[in-house]
């Protein structure tokens, strides 16, 4: 900020006249909140005149500024931040509030006369609540005797030839002692430019928690729990399956089966009646060749098993299979043999 605009300005006038003087001191109350650091009128005035006469580049100044801003509520910082982000945006927004802190009455116009700018909607947040409305055409923009009720859904236009002018009224509550209170809520009101909050303070010495802020807490704390035990099932759940999976890691993978009978069979030798068998172990699922272990079986116990020859032997074994040549003192090898096996991978 630069001296000259701001040593330009008196404060201490603005404050001056009786109509402006409520509006003045109702606007330190909205924009610090009833903080008990807050700046009053009169200081504000009487700081502006101390740094304008110590002159804005000595250390004294400096060390004046340091500590009022310690006394400065930030609220009224970030609102005066808004107000110019919007004004960069070609909206003008003016707040007057009553004393009470019961009503507030916001007008909006563009900055420049060739532009015009949408009005978007009034959200309400916080437990507190204000009847809203304006004497706006939604349709024409032009002014009417007919007052619109103005909620989220409200969508008019404005410009610096037609202004916007919105008047909220705070719902009050008896406290049942014959006194009053409103509980604190912030309006917000929506532009294609950009939005603008207007917080609104607790009135009275009774504020309310109200049926769906309690059931709001509760859901809250419910939430937090359940994501509790989410995350200890999860980690349990975890801890579980890395314990069988390094247990199955651990343990020898044992898979069994048998061929089909020597009817299906290959011949190996026409002479001696011999055959041979490719076994497809490739269900077992092994990553490397494991051990095969085999024997002849037959479905008739009676046909000479214990003539057989090579049903012992492992030929080409690989993780999918392997194969088994048989021969038999028999001229032939019975249709109805077939082979047993075990596989174990290490």
């Amino acid at each position: 900020m630069q001296k000259s605009s701001f040593c330009a300005f008196d404060y201490s006038k603005v404050a001056s006249g009786s109509s402006q003087a409520a509006g003045v001191e109702a606007s330190y109350k909205l924009f610090s909140f009833g903080a008990n650091n807050s700046a009053t009128s009169q200081q504000i005035q009487e700081k502006q005149s101390s740094v304008c006469t110590d002159g804005f580049g000595s250390e004294k100044y400096s060390s004046k500024a340091s500590n009022f801003a310690k006394n400065v509520y930030q609220g009224s910082l970030d609102s005066w931040n808004r107000c110019q982000a919007l004004a960069q945006q070609g909206v003008n927004f003016d707040l007057q509030v009553d004393q009470s802190m019961q009503g507030a009455t916001v007008t909006l116009s563009t900055t420049s006369s060739g532009s015009t700018v949408n009005f978007n909607g009034l959200d309400q947040i916080g437990l507190g609540r204000s009847i809203c409305t304006t004497t706006r055409n939604s349709n024409t923009g032009s002014s009417t005797g007919k007052v619109l009720t103005v909620d989220k859904t409200t969508s008019l236009k404005f410009n610096s030839a037609s202004k916007l002018t919105i008047t909220c009224e705070r719902q009050m509550s008896s406290d049942g002692k014959g006194g009053l209170f409103a509980d604190a809520q912030t309006l917000v009101f929506n532009t294609s430019a950009g939005s603008y909050q207007v917080p609104m303070v607790t009135i009275g010495l009774s504020p309310r928690v109200t049926v769906e802020q309690a059931v709001a807490d509760l859901q809250s704390s419910i939430n937090f729990q359940i994501q509790k035990i989410k995350s200890d099932v999860s980690t349990e759940i975890t801890n579980a399956v890395d314990n069988v999976n390094t247990t199955l890691q651990n343990q020898k993978r044992i898979c069994t089966g048998r061929s089909a009978t020597a009817s299906s069979w290959a011949k190996y030798s026409s002479g001696d009646g011999s055959k041979y068998v490719d076994i497809d172990t490739s269900k077992c699922g092994f990553t490397k060749t494991p051990n095969y272990f085999t024997s002849v079986s037959s479905l008739d116990a009676g046909n000479g098993m214990w003539y057989s020859l090579g049903s012992a032997g492992i030929y080409r074994p690989t993780n999918k299979g392997f194969a088994v040549y048989l021969s038999s003192k028999f001229t032939n090898i019975p249709d109805d043999w077939f082979i047993n096996w075990i596989a174990i991978e290490q």
